[in-house]
Protein backbone atom coordinates (compact mmCIF):
# COMPACT_ATOMS: atom_id res chain seq x y z
CA UNK A 1 0.00 0.00 0.00
CA UNK A 2 2.54 2.37 0.96
CA UNK A 3 5.08 1.39 -1.60
CA UNK A 4 3.76 3.60 -4.29
CA UNK A 5 3.86 6.80 -2.16
CA UNK A 6 7.12 5.51 -1.08
CA UNK A 7 8.59 5.46 -5.22
CA UNK A 8 6.95 8.36 -5.50
CA UNK A 9 8.57 10.25 -2.43
CA UNK A 10 11.74 8.57 -4.30
CA UNK A 11 11.17 10.03 -7.66
CA UNK A 12 10.59 13.46 -5.26
CA UNK A 13 14.07 12.94 -4.51
CA UNK A 14 15.13 12.51 -7.80
CA UNK A 15 13.42 15.46 -9.18
CA UNK A 16 14.84 17.25 -6.44
CA UNK A 17 18.11 16.65 -8.15
CA UNK A 18 17.14 17.90 -11.17
CA UNK A 19 16.36 21.18 -10.04
CA UNK A 20 19.58 21.63 -8.61
CA UNK A 21 21.27 20.93 -12.02
CA UNK A 22 18.61 23.56 -13.55
CA UNK A 23 19.95 25.84 -10.62
CA UNK A 24 23.06 25.97 -11.18
CA UNK A 25 22.98 26.71 -14.87
CA UNK A 26 20.37 29.69 -13.76
CA UNK A 27 23.39 30.71 -11.51
CA UNK A 28 25.55 30.77 -14.67
CA UNK A 29 23.34 32.49 -16.92
CA UNK A 30 22.94 35.44 -13.76
CA UNK A 31 26.54 35.66 -13.67
CA UNK A 32 26.62 35.70 -17.81
CA UNK A 33 28.79 32.95 -17.87
CA UNK A 34 28.40 30.24 -20.28
CA UNK A 35 25.65 28.13 -19.18
CA UNK A 36 24.44 24.26 -20.74
CA UNK A 37 21.95 24.87 -22.76
CA UNK A 38 21.55 21.44 -24.03
CA UNK A 39 21.60 20.07 -20.24
CA UNK A 40 18.84 22.38 -20.00
CA UNK A 41 16.86 21.24 -22.89
CA UNK A 42 17.49 17.15 -21.70
CA UNK A 43 16.20 18.13 -18.55
CA UNK A 44 12.83 19.80 -19.85
CA UNK A 45 12.52 16.92 -22.19
CA UNK A 46 13.38 14.10 -19.54
CA UNK A 47 10.12 16.32 -17.50
CA UNK A 48 7.83 15.78 -21.04
CA UNK A 49 8.97 12.46 -20.72
CA UNK A 50 9.07 10.94 -17.57
CA UNK A 51 7.31 13.16 -14.80
CA UNK A 52 4.79 14.49 -17.09
CA UNK A 53 3.55 11.16 -18.35
CA UNK A 54 4.03 8.90 -15.44
CA UNK A 55 4.97 10.35 -12.03
CA UNK A 56 1.89 13.04 -12.17
CA UNK A 57 -0.87 11.07 -13.45
CA UNK A 58 -0.60 8.48 -10.84
CA UNK A 59 -0.28 11.54 -8.27
CA UNK A 60 -3.41 12.74 -9.88
CA UNK A 61 -4.76 9.32 -9.46
CA UNK A 62 -4.38 9.73 -5.67
CA UNK A 63 -5.63 12.70 -5.42
CA UNK A 64 -8.75 11.69 -6.97
CA UNK A 65 -9.80 9.16 -5.00
CA UNK A 66 -8.33 10.81 -1.45
CA UNK A 67 -10.86 13.66 -2.78
CA UNK A 68 -14.04 11.03 -2.10
CA UNK A 69 -12.37 10.55 1.69
CA UNK A 70 -11.57 13.72 3.04
CA UNK A 71 -13.36 16.53 1.65
CA UNK A 72 -11.13 19.18 3.51
CA UNK A 73 -8.35 18.51 1.79
CA UNK A 74 -10.47 19.19 -1.89
CA UNK A 75 -8.79 23.25 -2.43
CA UNK A 76 -5.28 21.51 -1.93
CA UNK A 77 -6.23 18.68 -4.71
CA UNK A 78 -7.51 21.20 -6.95
CA UNK A 79 -4.26 23.46 -6.81
CA UNK A 80 -1.54 20.80 -7.17
CA UNK A 81 -3.18 19.08 -10.07
CA UNK A 82 -3.54 22.53 -11.88
CA UNK A 83 -0.50 22.52 -10.69
CA UNK A 84 0.72 19.75 -12.99
CA UNK A 85 -0.93 21.24 -15.89
CA UNK A 86 1.02 24.56 -15.56
CA UNK A 87 4.74 22.37 -15.19
CA UNK A 88 3.62 20.59 -18.40
CA UNK A 89 3.39 23.72 -20.22
CA UNK A 90 6.26 25.25 -18.38
CA UNK A 91 8.51 22.37 -19.32
CA UNK A 92 6.73 22.55 -23.08
CA UNK A 93 7.49 26.66 -23.36
CA UNK A 94 11.17 25.83 -22.19
CA UNK A 95 11.83 24.08 -24.71
CA UNK A 96 10.55 25.72 -27.33
CA UNK A 97 12.24 28.62 -25.66
CA UNK A 98 15.49 26.41 -26.16
CA UNK A 99 14.67 26.18 -29.68
CA UNK A 100 14.98 29.16 -30.37
CA UNK A 101 17.18 31.88 -31.09
CA UNK A 102 19.84 32.53 -28.90
CA UNK A 103 20.00 36.30 -27.78
CA UNK A 104 20.31 38.31 -24.84
CA UNK A 105 16.32 38.83 -24.50
CA UNK A 106 15.77 35.15 -24.71
CA UNK A 107 18.27 34.31 -21.72
CA UNK A 108 16.20 36.92 -19.29
CA UNK A 109 13.45 35.16 -20.42
CA UNK A 110 15.13 31.49 -19.83
CA UNK A 111 15.97 33.06 -16.52
CA UNK A 112 12.44 33.96 -15.24
CA UNK A 113 11.02 30.65 -16.66
CA UNK A 114 13.37 28.23 -14.76
CA UNK A 115 13.47 30.53 -11.45
CA UNK A 116 9.80 30.29 -11.82
CA UNK A 117 9.80 26.01 -12.61
CA UNK A 118 12.11 25.37 -9.75
CA UNK A 119 9.98 27.51 -7.66
CA UNK A 120 6.77 25.95 -8.45
CA UNK A 121 8.13 22.09 -8.44
CA UNK A 122 9.75 22.76 -4.96
CA UNK A 123 7.00 24.36 -3.37
CA UNK A 124 4.30 21.63 -5.08
CA UNK A 125 6.21 18.61 -3.86
CA UNK A 126 6.80 19.89 -0.28
CA UNK A 127 2.72 20.26 -0.31
CA UNK A 128 2.41 16.84 -1.66
CA UNK A 129 4.91 15.20 1.21
CA UNK A 130 3.51 17.50 4.04
CA UNK A 131 0.21 17.42 3.22
CA UNK A 132 -1.70 14.98 0.56
CA UNK A 133 0.93 12.05 0.79
CA UNK A 134 0.30 11.73 4.88
CA UNK A 135 -3.26 11.91 4.05
CA UNK A 136 -3.69 9.31 1.05
CA UNK A 137 -1.51 7.06 4.11
CA UNK A 138 -4.61 7.51 6.41
CA UNK A 139 -7.33 7.57 3.97
CA UNK A 140 -6.86 5.24 1.28
CA UNK A 141 -7.96 1.74 1.38
CA UNK A 142 -5.65 -1.66 0.08
CA UNK A 143 -8.41 -1.39 -2.45
CA UNK A 144 -7.85 2.21 -3.69
CA UNK A 145 -3.80 1.36 -3.49
CA UNK A 146 -4.46 -2.02 -5.80
CA UNK A 147 -6.88 0.46 -7.91
CA UNK A 148 -4.05 2.93 -7.95
CA UNK A 149 -1.23 0.44 -9.08
CA UNK A 150 -3.18 -1.49 -12.05
CA UNK A 151 -4.15 1.70 -13.13
CA UNK A 152 -0.67 1.92 -13.99
CA UNK A 153 2.09 0.56 -16.00
CA UNK A 154 5.69 -0.33 -14.87
CA UNK A 155 7.39 2.34 -16.85
CA UNK A 156 11.14 2.56 -15.91
CA UNK A 157 12.53 5.51 -15.47
CA UNK A 158 14.89 6.58 -18.49
CA UNK A 159 16.92 8.62 -16.34
CA UNK A 160 17.32 7.42 -12.72
CA UNK A 161 16.32 3.93 -13.57
CA UNK A 162 18.33 0.50 -14.13
CA UNK A 163 18.66 1.73 -17.88
CA UNK A 164 20.15 4.95 -18.53
CA UNK A 165 18.43 6.11 -22.28
CA UNK A 166 21.36 7.26 -24.35
CA UNK A 167 19.66 10.71 -24.52
CA UNK A 168 20.19 11.39 -20.81
CA UNK A 169 23.37 10.70 -20.41
CA UNK A 170 24.55 14.12 -20.52
CA UNK A 171 21.97 14.59 -17.48
CA UNK A 172 23.00 11.70 -15.24
CA UNK A 173 26.67 12.70 -15.80
CA UNK A 174 25.94 16.02 -14.73
CA UNK A 175 24.20 14.90 -12.03
CA UNK A 176 27.23 12.34 -10.12
CA UNK A 177 29.60 15.27 -11.31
Amino acid sequence: MTKTLDNLQQEHHLISRLLDVLEEQVRLLEENERADTRLIADVAEYIMNYPDLYHHPKEDLIFELLRYKDIGIVPVIDRLIGEHKTMIEMAMTLSALLAGPDNRSQSRLLVDLLRKYIDLSRSHMNIEEEILFPGARQALTEEDWIQIDTGFTCQGDPLFGDVIRKQYQHIYDSIIK
